[in-house]
Parts: structure tokens; C-alpha cells; sequence
């Protein structure tokens, strides 16, 4: 990392492990200057544990969120609850919904948004990702009164949410483009073991199949009632604001 000057006003937009992990570092760095982090949403949470809250294991959102204010209180890091809207590299600044900011340094730690496949129909009601608790408390309301859900995508989070729904007894598919699931993270025999074991707890998994469109006659029909869909798990990119 480059030397940062004492004295100076560093502004970090976002507030996940890189912003706060980039805060804690430019304390130690420059003790004088003036650290501050913008984050649109008021409060902290890891995303690793939200199916295990949609599948029972963490009992409510409560437990895994935490104010972000009372995060940083007494250390020197400064927090504002804001959304940035617009940044001027210019002239150093940058307009959040209440305030323009002045910075000597910036740093976009934005994180990033579900990768949603241009599916047809993905913007119907039943259909969701899963990235924020939002998702998470949308889907859990959306599965008590649902028979069956179609996870779209094999990887690790869209697994671990079909593990979630069978808590429920729903009907659970998950459809994967590639020939086998968690085929970015393991060889094809430690997919397999993953697969077998997914089947003998009741889910079903159709690999080398490609959704082309999600339709209301779908819902109905193929899924039988309301189906909790987590279109998302295809993976994540980068921000807009990032590009």
C-alpha cells in the first residue's frame, strides 16, 4: 500500500470485510488523519450464514447483525449512514442523498450484487436472490406457504439454500448449467459424493440443464404451488459503480 500522509481525510464507501478491514489498517497507518466510512445500510452482517437462517440453524436475523455505529464506537473511525450518489474525481468530492463530502483519499469497497441470468421471467413475484437480509426475510415468507422451490444455480450458496428449503419439506430442484454441481470448486469425483448425498436427503439435481424462461403457467403447473425461487446463485459481480 502506498504511504498515506498524516492529516488527511480518507473516505471509504462500503462497510463489508474489505471496508472495515481497509479502516482498521489506515488507523494503524496514519493515526491522524480523519477515516471515515459511508455505508447505505444501517447495520452489519456477514452473507455466509443467511441460508442457515432461512434452514433454522441460526434462529432469526438478530444474531447475526450488528448496528454499525455501535461497531465503531471509541475507535477513531468515523461512520455515516448514507448512500453516495455521485463522486467527483476532479475535485475530490463526492454527493451522498444529504451531504457533498471533500476526501484527500477514496476507497470503493462496494462489494458486489447478485449475477442474475438473463432468464426470461426472472422478475416475476416467486423469484428471488439471495444476497441481503432482505432476501432472506422475503424468502422465509414466501416458503410457509409453498410446496416446492427450483434453486438455479449449483454452487455452494445455491446448495446450501436447497439443504435450507428441505427443512421445510418442500420439494427442492436445483438446476445447474454444467454437467455436475460445484464444478468451480471440486473435481468431478468430490462433486459426485456432493450430488449423492444431496440426492438421499431429497433433493433433486439436474445438471447440463440451462433455464431459457420462468413463466406464471410454470409456477402453476411444473412447480406445483408458489415456488421459492433463488435465481442469484449463479454468482456475483462487481458494482456498476465499480466499472
Amino acid at each position: 500500500m502506498a504511504e498515506i500522509k498524516n492529516n488527511k481525510k480518507i473516505i471509504i464507501i462500503g462497510c463489508g470485510d474489505a471496508g472495515i478491514s481497509a479502516a482498521v489498517t489506515l488507523l494503524r497507518m496514519s493515526k491522524d488523519s480523519e477515516i471515515t466510512i459511508i455505508e447505505k445500510e444501517k447495520y452489519f452482517y456477514p452473507r455466509c450464514p443467511l441460508p442457515f437462517v432461512i434452514g433454522g440453524e441460526i434462529v432469526g436475523t438478530k444474531k447475526i447483525i450488528k448496528k454499525i455505529e455501535d461497531m465503531f464506537s471509541g475507535t477513531g473511525i468515523n461512520v455515516v449512514c448514507d448512500t453516495v450518489l455521485s463522486i467527483n474525481p476532479g475535485e475530490n468530492t463526492l454527493r451522498t442523498k444529504n451531504h457533498t463530502v471533500v476526501y484527500d483519499y477514496l476507497i470503493m469497497a462496494t462489494g458486489a450484487s447478485c449475477y442474475v441470468p438473463p432468464i426470461k421471467g426472472s422478475n416475476l413475484s416467486g423469484c428471488y436472490t439471495l444476497r441481503t437480509i432482505e432476501d432472506t426475510r422475503e424468502i422465509m415468507k414466501r416458503i410457509v406457504d409453498s410446496e416446492s422451490a427450483i434453486v438455479i444455480g449449483g454452487g455452494a450458496i445455491g446448495l446450501e439454500v436447497a439443504s435450507a428449503f428441505i427443512n421445510y419439506n418442500l420439494d427442492v430442484t436445483v438446476v445447474e448449467v454444467m454437467n455436475r454441481i460445484m464444478a468451480n470448486s471440486f473435481d468431478p469425483n468430490f462433486s459426485k459424493i456432493i450430488e449423492e448425498y444431496l440426492k438421499d436427503n431429497g433433493i433433486k439435481i439436474l445438471t447440463g440443464a440451462k433455464v431459457n424462461e420462468i413463466t406464471e403457467s410454470f409456477n402453476r403447473h411444473k412447480s406445483k404451488f408458489g415456488t421459492c425461487r433463488a435465481c442469484g446463485n449463479k454468482g456475483f459481480k462487481k458494482r456498476d459503480c465499480c466499472k
